[in-house]
């Protein structure tokens, strides 16, 4: 299995979040990107990740201010 992106960290900016991680240095081609507002579960609890290309920042558009998110990212 791959090992899991590490450092992640959110950033808020208005209605979204900037997240950014770094690489696991392995042959990744994709995240998957799960958020939601209760821990554990993710993506209005259907759990369909966000797909992104093999790249380490991506903008989540459309948050409500002032509610709490969580977010996980796999490779």
């Amino acid at each position: 299995a791959p090992q899991k992106p590490i450092n992640l960290t959110a950033t808020s900016v208005n209605n979204s979040v900037i997240l950014k991680w770094g690489e696991t240095h392995e042959n990744i081609t994709s995240y998957k990107i799960y958020y939601g507002t209760k821990s554990g579960i993710y993506n209005n609890a259907d759990n369909i990740p966000i797909i992104v290309e093999n790249q380490t920042e991506y903008v989540i558009n459309g948050l409500r201010n002032g509610e709490i998110y969580y977010f996980t990212i796999t490779a």
